[in-house]
C-alpha cells in the first residue's frame, strides 16, 4: 500500500507533463518512428526523462561523464541493473542519443513500451533463442548505423542490491560489440532502487553513477565474449561494491535524516 501511494505521489507531479507527452508526440512517434528523424524522437524522450528525473528526488553523483559525453556513436554500454528507474536515469544523463535493449515484457507497458519504440529499443525473450538472435542482429544493424545500445547483462534486476553482489552476465550481450565492431563502455550505478521502493521513505534518494572502462574493439576483440563479461562484471561489481560504503556513510551521517511525512496518515 505504501509503495502504491508512494507511486502515486511521484507520478501526480508528473501527470500534466506525462499526459502532454503521450497525446502530444509519444503516440505519434510510436506509431511511425521512421517518418521522425531518431535526433528529434530522442530529444523528445531526453527532455521528459530529465523532467521525471526532476520529481524522483534523487541526489545524484555522477563520475567520469565524460567517457558518455565522448562516447562514440554506435557504441555499447553495459551496466548493472537494480529498478524501472535505470532506464530513467540514464536517459536523463545522454544529451546524445541512445537506446536500449530490453525484456520483452517491458513492450506492454503502455508507457515504456512506447518510448522504447521511439528511440528504436530492442525487446528480447530469453526463453527464445531464435528471437534473441534476430532481435540482436537488428541492434547490430542499428549500432553500424550509429545508434548506442544499453543493455543490462544481469537479465534481471538484483532484488536486494544492497545485500547482494551484482549477478553473473551474460556473455552472448557482448557480441553485440564485438559483431558490430564497435566499443564498450562499463557503467555502475547504485541507490536508485530506493526512489520507487515502500521501505524507504525519504526526501532525497543518494544515486551514484560511474562511467568506467572504455574498450576499443581492438582490445575487446582479443578475448572471448566469455572472458570479457566476466571482466566487465567484476569491474562494475567492484565499483558498486565501492559505492555501497559510500552509502553507508552517507546513511550514518545521517544526511538520510529527513524522512518524508507520511502524508496520507494524520
Amino acid at each position: 500500500m505504501k509503495k502504491f501511494i508512494k507511486i502515486l505521489k511521484f507520478i501526480f507531479f508528473l501527470i500534466p507533463s506525462l499526459i502532454g507527452a503521450y497525446f502530444g508526440w509519444i503516440l505519434r512517434y510510436a506509431h511511425n518512428p521512421e517518418k521522425y528523424p531518431f535526433e528529434q524522437r530522442y530529444a523528445k524522450f531526453h527532455k521528459l526523462m530529465l523532467k521525471v528525473a526532476k520529481h524522483s528526488s534523487m541526489e545524484l553523483r555522477v563520475d567520469n561523464k565524460k567517457l558518455l559525453d565522448e562516447l562514440e556513436d554506435g557504441s555499447l554500454i553495459v551496466a548493472n541493473h537494480q529498478s524501472a528507474m535505470d532506464i530513467i536515469l540514464i536517459g536523463a544523463l545522454s544529451e546524445r542519443p541512445i537506446s536500449f535493449i530490453s525484456k520483452k515484457e517491458n513492450e506492454k507497458t503502455p508507457l515504456v513500451g512506447k518510448c522504447m519504440k521511439i528511440i528504436n529499443g530492442i525487446f528480447i525473450d530469453r526463453e527464445d533463442p531464435v528471437q534473441t538472435v534476430k532481435c540482436f542482429k537488428i541492434a547490430e544493424e542499428n549500432m553500424t548505423k550509429g545508434i548506442t545500445y544499453v543493455i543490462y547483462p544481469e537479465g534481471t534486476r538484483n532484488k536486494n542490491p544492497i545485500a547482494n553482489e551484482i549477478g553473473e552476465f551474460h556473455s552472448g550481450s557482448f557480441r553485440l560489440g564485438v559483431k558490430a565492431n564497435k566499443g564498450v563502455l562499463l557503467m555502475a550505478t547504485f541507490g536508485q532502487f530506493r526512489v520507487l521502493s515502500n521501505d524507504y521513505l525519504y526526501k532525497s534518494y543518494l544515486v551514484q553513477v560511474n562511467f568506467l572502462t572504455y574498450y576499443k574493439p581492438d582490445v575487446f576483440l582479443k578475448m572471448s565474449t566469455g572472458d570479457l563479461s566476466m571482466i566487465a562484471r567484476d569491474t562494475i561489481n567492484d565499483d558498486v561494491e565501492r559505492m555501497k560504503v559510500l552509502d553507508k556513510e552517507y546513511e550514518d551521517q545521517k544526511l538520510y535524516k529527513n524522512k518524508a511525512k507520511k502524508w496520507w496518515k494524520k
